[in-house]
Order: C-alpha cells, then structure tokens, then sequence
C-alpha cells in the first residue's frame, strides 16, 4: 500500500507508508473491511475487435 501527502506532494512523487506504518495498517484494515464481500474476479477477457465493431456499425445506425 502507498500512502501520499496530496497537500504537500500532487504529484504522489513521495510514498510516505514506510514513515507512518501505523495509519497504513488502520486504512488497510478499513479497506479490507470494505471489500471484505467482494468477489475476487480472476480475469476478465473483453474481445476488442468484436465490441468495436458493433459500437462503429452503431454509430452508423446499424443496430445489428
């Protein structure tokens, strides 16, 4: 886990979890408590050029 100061660094350049390992634990314990019912998804698969060509034909008032 990183852990930013977005007020003193937007630009996220400075991973500071190893200078406050007691706020990383309590935020991963937030984070695991909020996902603890969420499925893990091993691999989603899209096919690109079939998803493509139906959005293009779309575009093209073919509904098919």
């Amino acid at each position: 886990m990183q852990l930013f100061d977005l007020a003193s660094d937007p630009g996220e350049q400075r991973n500071m979890a190893a200078d406050h390992p007691d706020e990383v634990c309590r935020l991963k314990a937030a984070f695991d408590a909020v996902n603890q019912h969420v499925p893990v998804v091993e691999e989603v698969r899209r096919v690109k050029k079939l998803w493509n060509d139906r959005v293009y034909r779309g575009r093209a008032g073919d509904p098919s």
